[in-house]
């Protein structure tokens, strides 16, 4: 099996996976759940987690895409017979709890590190100003995603999140 016809498996194996403990649909079959494999594929990225991390992502309408990992969840792969490494629990446990918190905070989670890494330098608050006009609808998920990225290590920022806007001081 070449590495992207194993990469392809994975995937397959990875979303029957997340389905599974998240009742979720993960089959690639409309807009909502390919949304849901693009921004928790990403996430395994970001958290390092291969063969996932290989996928390149660029900035999209909807957040963190990739054109190649789209064309894996449309692939017919045979997932059976698959050398696939297993996904650390602890970086499970974090997409399966991004995955449950639904497509927006997903979106969001993954909007908001995308731009935080293409913008080296630039603060938490100044992340969210920015994804917060770019998506005004998601507005109001950003200060706990911000939360949610900085309680996984997968950014970082010295900016506490206590006021009426997610921020204090």
């Amino acid at each position: 099996m070449n590495e992207y016809a194993m990469r392809a498996a994975c995937l397959k194996k990875l979303m029957r996976e997340v389905e599974r403990e998240t009742h979720l649909n993960f089959t690639g079959d409309d807009f909502n759940s390919r949304l849901r494999i693009q921004k928790t594929v990403y996430l395994l990225k970001v958290l390092g987690v291969r063969p996932y991390s290989e996928y390149d992502f660029g900035y999209y309408v909807r957040g963190p895409y990739s054109p190649d990992l789209a064309k894996d969840y449309y692939s017919e792969a045979d997932d059976t017979n698959d050398p696939c490494p297993i996904i650390p629990e602890h970086e499970m446990s974090i997409v399966i709890n991004a995955a449950n918190k639904g497509n927006n905070f997903l979106e969001a989670v993954a909007t908001l590190h995308i731009a935080w890494v293409t913008n080296p330098g630039i603060s938490g608050k100044d992340t969210i100003k920015m994804v917060r006009e770019l998506k005004p609808a998601l507005s109001s998920k950003l200060p706990e995603t911000w939360r949610f990225l900085q309680s996984h290590k997968m950014v970082h920022d010295t900016h506490r999140f206590n006021g009426p806007d997610g921020f204090s001081g």
